[in-house]
């Protein structure tokens, strides 16, 4: 299950275990062919996954996996490593709705949230306050009220 937690919230969180340098943490990855990587790749980038370094852009070009947008490389991340939070601060909504969506392990530290503003479209699989949620609408009820 995906552990979601919030900045402002910092007794709900190991700050030791947090990873903000998301660029370190993803060049000290090998990213591997899997079904979850080329989810996420697809989904955030509208890529294909060509080898551990390279990939095929929108466009068709072949491109390093240097060049995926700090969303996607946080993504990669959260697949690859769920001993750390990773903070998705640089993240856009489009890479973590596909975090929220696709990433079954790990834990993500996000902003604070005043009003729901996640939009993934399919079932999750998210523990926020040790509640468990499999939808997305539950999930931002949830925030809205808490």
């Amino acid at each position: 299950m995906l552990k979601l937690r919030f900045r402002n919230e910092k007794d709900t969180y190991d700050e030791s275990i947090v990873e903000h340098d998301i660029e370190k943490l993803f060049f000290a990855t090998t990213i591997e062919k899997n079904d979850l990587t080329v989810r996420l790749l697809k989904q955030i980038e509208n890529a294909e996954y060509v080898s551990s370094s390279k990939y095929r852009d929108r466009f068709g070009i072949v491109l390093s996996i240097s060049d995926l947008s700090t969303g996607t490389k946080a993504a990669l991340c959260v697949q690859y490593h769920t001993d750390r939070i990773i903070d998705l601060v640089e993240c856009g909504f489009n890479a973590i709705d596909a975090i929220l969506e696709n990433c079954k392990d790990g834990c993500v530290l996000d902003s604070e949230h005043t009003t729901a503003c996640y939009s993934a479209e399919g079932d999750i699989s998210v523990e926020l306050d040790g509640k468990e949620f499999t939808s997305i609408d539950a999930l931002n009820e949830y925030i809205m009220e808490r």
